[in-house]
C-alpha cells in the first residue's frame, strides 16, 4: 500500500470515529431528555391524584352534608375516599410501571451510548497517536535518512547502504531512485577516472613513437647530408615501424572510443558471417594474417542477438592477439574458432597455439594499458581491454584458459535462432 492510501485510510478512520463520537453524543443528549421526561411526568402524576383525592372530598362534603350529621358525612367520606383511593392506586401503578419500563430502556439505552462515547474516545486518542507515530518515524525519520544518504552521494562517498529502498511505498520508491543515482554517479566517477587513465596513457603511448619519429628524420636529414644512403634507408623504415605503432594505437583508440559511445540496436545476426567480416579485416590490416591458420567450425545457420559493431569488435581483437603473439617455433600457427553449447547457453571459442600469457598476469588480462610481451610484438595494450568493455556493455561474459600449447578466450552470446 503507498503512503497516499495509508494517510487516506488513517484519516478515513478518524473522520468515522469523530462521526460516530458525534451522533453517539446527540443520541444520549436525547435519551437524557428522554429520562427527564419520564421524571417528569412521574411527579406530574402523584401531583394530578393527590389534586382529583382533594377535589373528590370537596364534592361529597358539598352535596352531602345538609343532609347527613356530622358521623354519618365522615363514615361516606371514607368510604369514597377508599374507594377512589384503590382505583387511582390501581391506575396509578399501571401507569408507573409503564414509566419505569420505558425509564430502564432509556436508561440502558443511555449507557450503551456512554460506553459508545466512552470506546470512540479510547479509539480516537489511539489513532491520533498511531497518526503522529507514524508520521513521525514513517514519514519524518526516513526522509531525514533518505536526505543524509543524498548528502554522501554528493560528497562522492558511496559505501552506505540506502534505508527504507525495501518498502512498498512512495518513500520506498524515493529510495530505489536515489538508489539508481547512487550507482549511476559510481559508474560516472568510474568512467571519469577511466578516462583520465586512458587520455594519460594514451598521451605517453603517443609521445613515445612521435619523438622517436622526430630524432629518426633529424638521423636521416645528416645521413642524407653525408650520402650515407644505407643509414638512411635504416633511419626510414625503423621511421616506418614507428608509425605503424602509433597507427595501430590510434586504431585501437578508435576501437575503445566507439565501443565506449556504441548505440547501435541489438538485431539478429548470422554468427559466422560476422565472423569472417572480422577476419577479413584483420586479413587487411596485419600482414602476418597468412601465417595463422585459421580453422572455422561454426553453424551456418546459427544466428544470436547482439550489436553487430561491437560483436565484430570483439572478434577482431581476440582474432588480433592470436596472430600478433602467435609462436615462431611452431611450423603451423592456428586459430581455431568453434561455436558450443553447454547448459542453455551458446559460446563461440577461440583456440590458439601461440605464447599465450604469463600465469603471474592472469588476474590482469582485461586491464587497460596492459602489454605482456613487449619485446614480442608492440601492442596498445587497449585490446584485451576493449573485448571485455565490449562484452560489458553487450552484458555478456569473455572468459580466459590458458593451456599449454596456448589459449582460449570464451565469449558467451545470447542465441536468436538456427533457421532451418
Amino acid at each position: 500500500m503507498n503512503l497516499k492510501s495509508k494517510i487516506s485510510l488513517l484519516a478515513l478512520l478518524l473522520f468515522g470515529l469523530i462521526t460516530t463520537l458525534a451522533l453517539s453524543s446527540i443520541k444520549l443528549n436525547k435519551i437524557n431528555d428522554r429520562i427527564a421526561t419520564i421524571h417528569k411526568n412521574q411527579y406530574l402524576s402523584l401531583l394530578k391524584a393527590q389534586k382529583l383525592k382533594k377535589e373528590l372530598s370537596n364534592q361529597i362534603q358539598n352535596t352531602e352534608k345538609k343532609d347527613l350529621d356530622s358521623e354519618k358525612l365522615d363514615y361516606l367520606l371514607k368510604k369514597y375516599q377508599k374507594k377512589n383511593d384503590v382505583d387511582q392506586e390501581k391506575k396509578l401503578a399501571a401507569s408507573n410501571k409503564k414509566k419505569q419500563m420505558n425509564l430502564e430502556k432509556a436508561q440502558e439505552n443511555k449507557m450503551f451510548y456512554q460506553r459508545l462515547i466512552n470506546y470512540n474516545l479510547v479509539a480516537i486518542a489511539f489513532l491520533i497517536a498511531y497518526i503522529a507515530f507514524y508520521v513521525i518515524f514513517g514519514i519524518i525519520c526516513p526522509i531525514d535518512d533518505l536526505n543524509a544518504a543524498t548528502q554522501l552521494i554528493i560528497g562522492k562517498i558511496y559505501g552506505e547502504n540506502i534505508p527504507q529502498e525495501r518498502r512498498g511505498d512512495e518513500i520506498g520508491n524515493l529510495a530505489r531512485a536515489i538508489v539508481l543515482v547512487k550507482e549511476n554517479a559510481k559508474k560516472q566517477e568510474a568512467r571519469i577516472d577511466e578516462w583520465e587513465d586512458f587520455a594519460y596513457n594514451s598521451a605517453q603511448d603517443i609521445h613515445e613513437p612521435l619523438n622517436s619519429t622526430i630524432g629518426l628524420i633529424e638521423i636521416t636529414e645528416e645521413a642524407l647530408r653525408n650520402g650515407d644512403q644505407e643509414k638512411v634507408f635504416t633511419s626510414l623504415a625503423t621511421v616506418k615501424d614507428s608509425l605503424n605503432r602509433l597507427e595501430a594505437l590510434v586504431h585501437n583508440i578508435l576501437d575503445f572510443t566507439k565501443c565506449s559511445k556504441s548505440d547501435e540496436e541489438i538485431t539478429d545476426i548470422n554468427l559466422k558471417k560476422a565472423v569472417l567480416a572480422s577476419l577479413r579485416e584483420l586479413a587487411e590490416m596485419d600482414p602476418d594474417y597468412n601465417k595463422v591458420k585459421v580453422k572455422l567450425d561454426i553453424d551456418d545457420n546459427l544466428s544470436v542477438k547482439s550489436k553487430e559493431s561491437l560483436l565484430k569488435l570483439i572478434f577482431l581483437n581476440i582474432a588480433s592477439n592470436a596472430v600478433k603473439y602467435k609462436d615462431a617455433e611452431k611450423d603451423t600457427p592456428y586459430l581455431a574458432i568453434k561455436n558450443k553449447e553447454k547448459d542453455g547457453k551458446l559460446f563461440l571459442e577461440f583456440e590458439d597455439n601461440g605464447i599465450g600469457i604469463p600465469r603471474q598476469y592472469h588476474d590482469q588480462i582485461f586491464t587497460m594499458f596492459k602489454r605482456f610481451h613487449p619485446g614480442v610484438s608492440y601492442g596498445s595494450g587497449l585490446g584485451l581491454y576493449i573485448i571485455k568493455k565490449s562484452c560489458d556493455l553487450l552484458k555478456t561474459a569473455v572468459a580466459y584458459k590458458p593451456h599449454k600449447k596456448g589459449s582460449t578466450f570464451k565469449v558467451e552470446l545470447d542465441k536468436a535462432k538456427v533457421a532451418k
